[in-house]
């Protein structure tokens, strides 16, 4: 028997299965359990011959728990380009992969959160934005975050010796309550100023200007 099997249509990976991504649906199997109860999972896509493409689009670990905190997807392995018999499929697209991350987003609730990999070639400007100082909200892959409701507070797990850890991610997180978000809120605005406050250096000059927007957003509300 194959250790990947359908997630089951009553379970939250489950639910995912058939969803539509660009002209394919999905197809969602869960395999192991990892020592700490976490259930491993990828997410193919199908296109409308029934063919499935190849490599998955994502890897990832899906926890689900009693408390807050239990409860996260880790994606650890994003794939941009997904091969097909009439030829390759480019998630790349904005609208196309911020989808696949919506229904990973959505799987998450209330103090939750979502640890996505930015070691593969997809997320090379993110890597290199937080190489050069740049706060990890401001990143590429933290603007995802934020877009997709996991930005509460957005966190750069840069583990140097790797191993259990897995490969460097960002956190987003959600908050539990309306009053966590206003703390958290602060706390990233707090950030946001502090960046400005530095003397710009080159490399920096478009995190700067979307700092600048998103400190003009929340004085609006």
């Amino acid at each position: 028997m194959s250790p990947w099997q359908p997630a089951p249509a009553a379970s939250s990976l489950g639910s995912l299965r058939g969803k539509p991504l660009g002209p394919c649906r999905l197809e969602v199997l869960q395999g192991a359990v990892n020592p700490y109860g976490a259930v491993y999972f990828k997410m193919e896509l199908v296109d409308r011959e029934g063919n499935t493409g190849v490599p998955p689009a994502l890897l990832g670990l899906f926890s689900h728990g009693p408390y807050p905190a239990y409860n996260w997807v880790e994606v650890m392995d994003f794939q941009s380009q997904v091969a097909f018999p009439g030829g390759t499929l480019d998630l790349g697209e904005e609208s196309v992969y911020h989808q696949l991350f919506q229904y990973l987003a959505d799987l998450v609730p209330p103090g939750g959160h979502l640890m996505v990999e930015y070691e593969g070639p997809f997320w090379t400007a993110t890597r290199e934005a937080l190489a050069r100082g740049i706060p990890p909200l401001l990143t590429p892959l933290g603007q995802l975050l934020q877009k997709i409701g996991c930005a509460e507070r957005v966190r750069d797990w840069a583990i140097a010796e790797g191993g259990r850890e897995g490969p460097r991610k960002l956190i987003g997180y959600k908050a539990f309550s309306p009053q966590a978000s206003q703390q958290r809120q602060e706390e990233r605005l707090q950030e946001l100023r502090d960046f400005l406050a530095r003397p710009p250096i080159p490399g920096q000059e478009e995190a700067h200007q979307k700092a600048l927007e998103l400190l003009k957003r929340d004085r609006r509300r």
